[in-house]
């Protein structure tokens, strides 16, 4: 397989070039979707969800802005603070932001994250590189995964359950 890569992955990628196994799965991916002539293939329906973006008042219930968008992989920004895969959840799928109502003059506009379409296989990837003293350094405290993840209340409508066991995780120990 590995002599294979620059045929199966587009990218070009040539034996010997580093790329992490996030960077790796993903070139495979695409490269086995754009090998399909339809859109109809098991590489969305399995892998591939759908976010939305949604700003919205609280008080008067108007909705400023929506932006949906589709992945294969939900990218986290992980902080110091976070310890837990849970954690980090909550701080990407919870209020992002608060500002000013243009309608009702309230501070009850806030941004959310949904989940509205989730995938079969959900790939999450924490990135752990941070600017510290104008330098990128990777943070190296520990986050806690739990055995399940029970992603229901990111889902839109929220309440429903969506079970995902861990299959795999990758630990890089180098930059």
């Amino acid at each position: 397989l590995m002599h294979k890569l620059k045929d199966i992955m587009p990218g070009g990628y040539e034996e010997g070039d580093q790329a992490d196994a996030f960077d790796c799965f993903n070139a495979m991916l695409s490269g086995m979707r754009e090998s399909f002539p339809t859109e109809d293939t098991i590489i969305p329906d399995t892998f591939e969800y759908e976010l939305c973006k949604e700003t919205s008042c609280q008080k008067c219930k108007k909705v400023i802005k929506t932006v949906k968008s589709k992945s294969m992989a939900l990218n986290l920004l992980c902080e110091k603070e976070i310890t837990s895969l849970e954690d980090q959840l909550d701080g990407f799928f919870g209020v992002i932001k608060r500002t000013t109502c243009n309608t009702c003059n309230e501070e009850e506009m806030i941004t959310t994250n949904n989940i509205v379409k989730e995938p079969e296989v959900l790939q999450i990837v924490l990135n752990r590189m941070a600017v510290v003293n104008r330098a990128v350094t990777k943070l190296d405290h520990d986050v806690t995964l739990p055995l399940s993840l029970d992603i229901g209340d990111y889902l839109s409508p929220s309440g429903s359950q969506a079970l995902y066991n861990w299959y795999a995780v990758v630990v890089h120990e180098d930059a």
